[in-house]
């Protein structure tokens, strides 16, 4: 953490404030997604994302009409990721509307080069994807969640 010491002149005469200012904040996470469907019918979920390089990401397709639910773990190169081919047991997936949750777990389990970005406890981490960890309540996880028709 990193303060700034800010002084005015005001009626009441010289006042001094100590603002404390987290110098390491990184920008707001974003997220675009878009998917690849290959000549079998499987599907590839791909990425665009603002994560540093190496950051680990769950991807997980679910499509409550079909009872389908798959996860795929993934990381960051070049500010973009990419899943494995999501199937149906070895066949293609069925059409309709999947429901596709990015996850970044927490900073412990994330490269040293990642958590030295994030903070031990995704302190680093901004944006409106960001929440509390339900499990590690200290801890900041990443969660973003977007629909796609197959």
């Amino acid at each position: 953490m990193t303060y700034r010491t800010i002084t005015r002149i005001t009626a009441f005469g010289l006042v001094t404030f100590i603002t404390a200012i987290n110098a390491s904040a990184l920008p707001p996470i974003a997220f675009t997604l878009s998917f690849e469907k290959n000549s079998d019918g499987k599907v590839s979920i791909k990425g665009t994302t603002n994560l540093p390089d190496d950051t680990i990401l769950m991807v997980k397709l679910e499509n409550q009409d079909n009872n389908y639910g798959a996860e795929d773990e993934t990381s960051v190169t070049k500010q973009a990721f990419a899943t494995g081919f999501f199937s149906d047991h070895g066949s293609a997936l069925r059409s309709g509307t999947y429901r596709v949750k990015v996850t970044v777990p927490i900073a412990q389990v994330q490269p040293e080069s990642v958590r030295a970005l994030f903070g031990a406890h995704g302190e680093n981490l901004t944006g409106p994807y960001v929440k509390k960890s339900e499990t590690f309540r200290d801890d900041n996880i990443v969660e973003f969640s977007q629909e796609i028709r197959i």
